[in-house]
């Protein structure tokens, strides 16, 4: 959405107001800032916001999401964002983000992951789980701080791995740069917690093992979310950059050659990508996973992994059928002037 109308809607202070409420907010707007705007301007607005929230892609999640459990209501959420809105401006998003990519270099003493006693694995799913909530609090509180609420929290599947998401569908309403801020929040909030957490295990000596463990567990979902053929952080970040609503969707709407370019060597990589995590992530399961269950648990991984890989493989599968015939689809508008 363009800046203008955007700031002229901040007053509204994110609710949810009826069409009439928005045309006049509008025309007060329009008046007061001295855009000029022709009534016939102000009316296409309108339409054009109508239609962004309508999309069925503003719904709960912009995540490919599957068996979705609701954790927190939107009011929880709200009341506990607005706390943190401070933290998403400017140079504090920043300095957050250095913090965490700062800490994790510093010559501190590490413990191995070694083998999890039942109460470390406990302390480090906890701790785990805690700055995966913050990570969404970080959307929420970008949101916030705009002028939109963000809704409720709640669990998914995203291929095969649990993950949280967060109700950001107001995110249609922001300009570039609010978009962005709203969608890398997350990834700041949880690297600067990972930090945390890496400065309290190098500094404790009951349950060090399962802090260190923790904190490597959110570095490796921070990581995880900055990659931009996932439909995480960074695929959204990438969308915003280029203003597409989805890299995944075949255009229908005129897009630059550059862009289309862009488009179908970004869906090459992603099918290259998909390929190497459909290989990789089994041996690292059949690697590394028994390490991460609890004492006397170790047997179940020769049952999990298996199945894991399965039902990734089939994941993966359907993503790259899918990509496969997107780009074959997309590729012939290169042929047209």
């Amino acid at each position: 959405m363009p800046e203008v109308p955007a700031r002229w809607l901040v007053p509204l202070e994110g609710r949810r107001p009826k069409s009439d409420e928005v045309l006049d907010c509008l025309r007060r707007g329009n008046q007061s800032d001295g855009t000029l705007w022709t009534e016939k301007q102000i009316l296409q607005t309108m339409a054009s916001l109508k239609a962004q929230m309508e999309r069925p892609a503003a719904n709960a999640s912009r995540r490919a999401l599957w068996l979705r459990v609701p954790i927190l209501s939107a009011l929880v959420v709200q009341k506990m964002a607005r706390p943190l809105e401070t933290l998403t401006k400017g140079w504090a998003l920043i300095g957050m983000a250095l913090w965490g990519l700062v800490v994790p270099l510093l010559p501190l003493t590490r413990e191995g992951f070694g083998l999890l006693k039942t109460g470390d694995w406990l302390v480090a799913a906890g701790l785990f789980l805690l700055g995966a909530v913050l990570h969404e609090l970080g959307h929420a509180a970008a949101l916030s701080d705009q002028g939109y609420p963000a809704g409720g929290i709640g669990a998914g599947i995203l291929f095969v791995i649990p993950v949280l998401h967060n109700d950001v569908s107001a995110i249609a309403m922001l300009p570039k740069k609010g978009k962005l801020r709203v969608d890398l929040a997350g990834i700041s909030f949880q690297a600067a917690y990972g930090a945390v957490l890496i400065l309290v295990a190098s500094n404790l000596s009951l349950h060090s093992v399962a802090v260190m463990v923790a904190a490597r567990l959110t570095y490796g979902a921070v990581i995880w979310n900055m990659i931009p053929f996932i439909r995480a952080d960074g695929y959204w970040a990438l969308c915003d950059v280029l203003g597409f609503q989805d890299l995944d969707r075949v255009c229908r709407e005129t897009v630059s050659r550059p862009k289309l370019i862009f488009k179908l060597i970004h869906r090459l990589m992603n099918i290259v990508f998909l390929g190497f995590v459909a290989v990789v992530l089994p041996v690292i399961w059949a690697g590394r996973l028994g390490a991460f269950l609890p004492a006397g648990w170790g047997a179940w991984s020769t049952v999990i992994v298996p199945v894991l890989v399965l039902l990734l493989w089939g994941a993966v599968a359907r993503r790259i059928f899918k990509l496969i015939g997107a780009f074959v689809r997309e590729s012939r508008y290169l042929h047209v002037k």
